[in-house]
């Protein structure tokens, strides 16, 4: 979809699709929303599973098993809850997360299983709540973006009304490689 006035995806599922399962490519004048989507899983898309250019909403999405990028976002974009998994797919090069622009912000997703989980190519960005974990690189972000990276730990085994591990921090915005 290219300059979509007002687009709301929802409820969605994309599979095998020879490009990216959904692509839209810039919203900077109106309101776009993907939400509720399944792109790919347990099946290959040949690229990335949900692309966009600016200004878009994508939340709580299952992108899984793509040749690209899980999420592939430009600028001033909410990338929210959402589940990435095993994107790069060992045939490509994938990110769970990969924002190649400024302003956007990336918050409360798990990315597991990918080249990288969360990649950012710009400063200016917001990286909160996030969780990585079985990536080849968790994190590849570059200076200048608003992050804090805590390596959880591990607790023992837990049995009955308490007992754990606290997690590494307090902060409530801290990302979590476990």
């Amino acid at each position: 979809l290219l300059n979509a006035i007002n687009v709301s995806v929802r409820n969605g599922s994309v599979r095998s699709w020879g490009g990216s399962g959904i692509n839209l490519l810039d919203a900077a004048t109106s309101a776009t929303n993907v939400a509720d989507i399944v792109a790919a899983q347990n099946v290959v898309n040949g690229s990335h599973g949900i692309t966009t250019g600016s200004g878009c909403t994508i939340s709580r999405c299952t992108v899984r098993s793509n040749v690209g990028d899980g999420i592939n976002v430009f600028s001033s974009c909410l990338v929210l809850n959402n589940d990435c998994s095993l994107n790069g797919n060992g045939a490509g090069d994938g990110a769970g997360i990969h924002a190649t622009s400024a302003d956007n912000r990336i918050e409360g997703n798990n990315c597991i299983g990918a080249d990288r989980g969360i990649d950012v190519d710009v400063a200016g960005n917001i990286i909160i709540k996030n969780t990585c974990s079985g990536n080849t690189s968790n994190w590849e972000v570059v200076a200048g973006n608003v992050i804090l990276i805590v390596s959880a730990t591990t607790a023992g085994a837990v049995s009955g009304n308490s007992g754990g591990t606290a997690p590494g921090s307090t902060d409530p915005n801290a990302n979590f490689s476990y």
